[in-house]
């Protein structure tokens, strides 16, 4: 039994597109627009829309992700958030230069958080 066949490869590609790429993109795009990156100190309002920013990458676009892999993965849902936020890792890995064991926190991290989003989903018992 091929188990990749079963996997709905249609909602891991609009999972990550919605939840991590396009909001990334976005408020990525937006930031690098009003905070300098010329090194200079970052102070005030400026604080704060970086850390919505860190807030958003972080907690946000996990907790999306596992939500709304979950709730519409038709078959096997942990396993399908398993894999988005492994996809959203790897996708990370390719424009930042982190090692590896900081990859790996973030894995770990964004992994917890999308399993909360999942568990708001699934700790619902169909009645």
């Amino acid at each position: 039994m091929n188990h990749l066949r079963e996997l709905d490869w249609k909602l891991l590609f609009f999972a990550f597109l919605g939840c991590y790429l396009i909001p990334w993109l976005v408020v990525g795009t937006l930031v690098s627009a009003i905070i300098p990156a010329d090194g200079t100190a970052i102070s005030g309002w400026k604080q704060v829309v970086l850390n919505s920013y860190l807030a958003v990458y972080f907690v946000a676009m996990p907790l999306a992700a596992g939500y709304f892999t979950a709730r519409f993965s038709k078959n096997r849902p942990q396993l399908h958030v398993l894999l988005v936020v492994l996809l959203g890792t790897v996708a990370v890995m390719f424009v930042t230069s982190n090692s590896l064991s900081v990859q790996a926190v973030l894995f770990a991290a964004s992994l917890a958080v999308a399993s909360l989003g999942a568990f708001v989903v699934l700790r619902k018992v169909p009645r």
